[in-house]
């Protein structure tokens, strides 16, 4: 592309003028030097001069990626929905993938992207490049308790996207949040149950409780973004990747409808079984179960 050269075209009166008006030059070789250079002028201004144009194609490209947008997900907890923070443990890691896209959604390949975490939790990389499909993806490993904020970044088009985590110490003892409701199954009944030879041995309150219809309260732990079937702790989890709890404190729940993905507690309500020796480790389970709003 040539570069814009404005014209001012020179009047060879004006040499004259320059020349003849009371001007001394004191030599021969400054004269010729002077009118050398004034020629070199006047051939640059009479040289084809296009103007710096951008084709419409290249300016809507480069509209579009003005106006580019990054997001942040995480694939592996694409079955707890759309999250606005992530629960961790000390020691947990999971991958982090940021999608760069111009404003049609068409991806923006071959972007350098970085990423920072505020507390200093660890990533296996920092400077990344967007691919073919404008993704790229780096490694989180949790190794500071607390709140922190994890943001990826584009200095040249100016976009950037972050992301709430809280990682927890999993040594930290837990107490029940859900408190004893009247009317409700018991999760401090539930967690009595004790293991003989590898084989749960149930009280009788607990043995009671088999085949009945029951209401519980607890916190979905997913198996699928919208599911019929999911599993229900006495604890909330400190962690998107760990269980809360052990099999005492957990119910396999099987829905008559779907259910969206909350972590909020819920009531729920269905036919509770005991099991005795369940191939999956589950000590109680609950079916053609119903949430209660």
């Amino acid at each position: 592309m040539k570069k814009r050269i404005i014209n001012y075209p020179l009047d060879p009166r004006l040499i004259n003028n320059f020349y003849y008006q009371n001007i001394k030059i004191s030599n021969k070789n400054t004269t010729y030097k002077l009118l050398s250079l004034i020629l070199l002028i006047s051939l640059v201004a009479c040289s084809d001069n296009e103007p710096n144009t951008v084709s419409t194609d290249e300016f809507e490209k480069l509209n579009q990626i003005q106006q580019a947008q990054l997001d942040f997900e995480v694939p592996s907890l694409s079955i707890w929905g759309k999250v606005s923070e992530i629960k961790m443990a000390i020691g947990d890691n999971v991958e982090l993938q940021a999608i760069l896209k111009n404003k049609d959604g068409n991806p923006i390949a071959n972007q350098p992207l970085s990423i920072s975490s505020d507390k200093g939790n660890f990533f296996t990389e920092n400077n990344l490049f967007t691919d073919n499909n404008g993704k790229t993806t780096s490694l989180l490993l949790a190794t500071v308790v607390g709140k922190d904020k994890i943001t990826v970044f584009n200095h040249n088009l100016g976009v950037s996207a972050s992301l709430a985590i809280i990682v927890n110490d999993p040594k930290s003892k837990q107490a029940l949040i859900l408190g004893e409701m009247p009317g409700f199954v018991s999760w401090n009944n539930l967690a009595k149950v004790r293991l003989k030879n590898d084989i749960p041995q149930f009280n009788p309150q607990i043995r009671s409780l088999n085949n009945k219809q029951v209401k519980i309260q607890g916190f979905i732990i997913p198996l699928k973004q919208e599911t019929k079937h999911f599993i229900l702790s006495a604890k909330a989890p400190i962690s998107f990747f760990s269980l809360p709890t052990g099999a005492e404190n957990m119910i396999d729940v099987y829905t008559i409808k779907n259910l969206k993905i909350s972590l909020k507690p819920i009531i729920v309500i269905g036919t509770f079984e005991v099991l005795k020796e369940d191939e999956q480790g589950y000590f109680y389970r609950l079916k053609n179960a119903e949430v209660i709003e």
